[in-house]
């Protein structure tokens, strides 16, 4: 995770954003493990009201990779501070699905993660391991992508500079 070089305001704004979530409802089953989660379109509903009463905003995009897609989400407030963070998320199917797939359950944990939201049933990292308590493989191909960052607040290449760096 990165981040603006204050995020006094941000932290509090967010802080009074969560007390004001709405519950997030797990409307959606997955039949393979037999659990219940909450769809990205939830997570949003049960906090863009929020978020935005707070001046806060959520920004998500995605990039591909050799194995996967790169899922960012920044979340800003209008004071100029904001966090971002990154989501490596394997595509095991290379197609439009398959990557519509990862990029949309990419974005639903970063955006619940990033929030501080649960948007499903803890299962205490029993399907993240295999019987022998090893990492899946498509996890460990994932690949890290490097940011290019101001050499002054670290704002990420595109994103806006910290208040009062030199180089904004």
């Amino acid at each position: 995770m990165i981040k603006s070089d204050s995020i006094k305001e941000l932290s509090a704004a967010l802080s009074k954003a969560q007390s004001e979530f709405k519950p997030v409802v797990k409307n959606a089953n997955n039949p393979f493990f037999k659990s219940t989660y909450a769809t990205l379109d939830a997570v949003i509903e049960a906090t863009k009201e929020a978020l935005s009463k707070n001046n806060l905003s959520i920004v998500q995009g995605n990039e591909p990779t050799e194995t996967g897609v790169i899922v960012t989400t920044l979340l800003s407030h209008a004071s100029g501070e904001w966090i971002e963070s990154q989501l490596a998320m394997p595509v095991t199917k290379p197609d439009p699905q398959g990557y519509g797939s990862a990029i949309t359950y990419g974005r639903r944990y970063a955006l619940s993660a990033i929030l501080g939201v649960a948007s499903e049933e803890d299962d205490d990292a029993n399907t993240a391991s295999t019987k022998n308590g090893t990492v899946p493989s498509p996890v460990r191909k994932m690949q890290t992508k490097v940011t290019t960052t101001c050499d002054v607040c670290h704002a990420p290449a595109g994103k806006p500079h910290a208040t009062g760096c030199a180089n904004a």
